[in-house]
């Protein structure tokens, strides 16, 4: 039984055919390669509920399936394939980390994309310290989803809505705001939402 490629693959968020006999792991590979795909939405469509429930509940269903295969290994009764499993520990549990870290950053950012969507049930600046916080967290897992890090957009996006959240005055956010790129995910919000507020 060949897990290696299995775990490289999932290491290096690769596509690979797995043995019929790693089912947990094939799965794991499925739900990675659709997350990787579903992400690319998140540049054109901006974040929304229905894309981070996506995100929490197949972070679940990775955990879920990679618990299973290592409970299985840990009770499987060939000794050759248990010392494999042994020997490579370091890399299944720095996998584990990675996806506890990924179901982490996506229920945080589902719920602070949740704070954005009560307008008028938090303060401004509340909501202002909830978009930090969303994109700090989708910054997380873009970091983790995509390799190359000259594609990643989230960090050039949280500095500038921390840039604006810092400003003293809505009409100071405001002059900032027009200046800003407005393929920013929260550019349609902040104007919105400035327009309806005042400190």
């Amino acid at each position: 039984m060949q897990i290696q490629p299995c775990l490289n693959a999932i290491s290096a968020l690769e596509s690979v055919e797995c043995p019929l006999a790693e089912s947990h792991l094939q799965k794991v590979l499925t739900v990675l390669d659709e997350m990787r795909r579903k992400w690319e939405q998140i540049y054109t469509t901006s974040p929304h509920q229905g894309l981070l429930e996506y995100l929490e509940a197949s972070c679940d269903t990775l955990q879920s399936e990679y618990l299973a295969w290592r409970n299985d290994m840990d009770h499987i009764s060939d000794e050759t394939l248990r010392l494999i499993y042994h020997a490579q520990l370091r890399q299944i549990r720095a996998i584990s980390d990675t996806f506890l870290k990924l179901a982490q950053h996506s229920r945080q950012a589902r719920l602070s994309y949740a704070s954005l969507e009560e307008y008028n049930a938090l303060p401004y600046t509340r909501q202002l310290q909830a978009g930090v916080n969303l994109l700090d967290h989708l910054a997380a897992i873009e970091a983790i989803l995509v390799r190359d890090k000259a594609d990643c957009r989230f960090p050039t996006w949280h500095e500038a809505f921390q840039t604006i959240a810092s400003l003293g005055s809505i009409a100071e956010q405001r002059d900032a705001i027009l200046k800003m790129d407005r393929s920013h995910p929260l550019y349609a919000w902040l104007v919105q939402s400035t327009l309806g507020s005042e400190h």
